[in-house]
């Protein structure tokens, strides 16, 4: 009885941080996506608004990603995020799409490397 206990204990753990790891990868790609169109069509408010709303989602869930994922993956868009505001200050176009086309695969490989599967597991 014990370990039935634990193992749907453990299950529920399982997929509530990978549950948790796709709503918030799936709301940071967007932010990026809705900056990089703006970026892209050179409105600089909108862009303005998509980064903004892209540092303070990832800083809110920069609270509770460490519990389970690796600090130095984290670090990256952390630094991403630094750079993305400095850049748009800036007004430094060019540069912000680069930066954003960097966040972007460093949130994707983020979602990728930690998602449940049996390669990610063993």
């Amino acid at each position: 009885m014990i370990a039935a206990v634990l193992l749907a204990l453990t299950a529920a753990l399982c997929i509530g941080t990978h549950r948790f790891l796709e709503h918030s990868t799936s709301r940071l790609l967007h932010s990026l996506d809705r900056a990089d169109t703006a970026v892209a069509q050179n409105d600089l408010p909108a862009a303005t608004a998509a980064i903004t709303a892209f540092c303070r989602d990832f800083e809110e869930d920069n609270r509770r990603l460490p519990l389970f994922i690796p600090h130095e993956k984290l670090d990256a868009v952390e630094e991403s995020t630094a750079l993305l505001t400095l850049l748009l200050s800036q007004q430094d176009t060019a540069h912000l799409a680069e930066e954003l086309s960097r966040c972007r695969w460093r949130v994707e490989h983020l979602r990728q490397s930690e998602r449940l599967t049996l390669t990610n597991i063993f």
